[in-house]
């Protein structure tokens, strides 16, 4: 008697079971989506990072800096747009940082940002905005 309920529980059990492990195409890439952006919201400046980078370009002035100083499109979590000119930090500015998490590198983007991009997927984990960078305007 014990055995064939033990059977009866296994049979209602086991393929709830295996079904869950079981992921069609669709869901793994949902999932591996979801991880993308859970991996990029744990990674960000800190901020004696954004300390270093507002004192070495300087920042702003409140009545200067423009209604959307990043270009259109660019927002923290979002795929870095194609085409959107970008360079390195200064040498002697990432010398003052710590290094980036692994996987992360440090851009300038538009004239008045840095972002903390994740090389593999281009998703934006952070942004400094507002700062002044010389020769943006060039």
């Amino acid at each position: 008697m014990k055995f064939r309920r033990s059977l009866m529980v296994a049979a209602l059990v086991l393929p709830g079971a295996m079904a869950g492990s079981v992921m069609t195409p669709a869901a793994r890439a949902a999932d591996m989506a979801d991880s993308a952006v859970d991996k990029a919201v744990d990674a960000g400046f800190t901020g004696q990072e954004r300390q270093v980078v507002e004192k070495y370009y300087g920042k702003m002035p409140a009545e200067a800096q423009p209604d959307d100083t990043l270009p259109p499109g660019l927002a923290r979590r979002d795929i870095l747009p194609p085409g959107l000119a970008q360079r390195d930090l200064p040498a002697d500015l990432e010398e003052q940082l710590p290094p980036p998490p692994a996987g992360y590198e440090r851009r300038i983007v538009g004239d008045s940002a840095v972002v903390l991009i994740d090389t593999a997927t281009g998703m934006v984990a952070d942004i400094i905005k507002d700062i002044l960078i010389p020769g943006a305007d060039d």
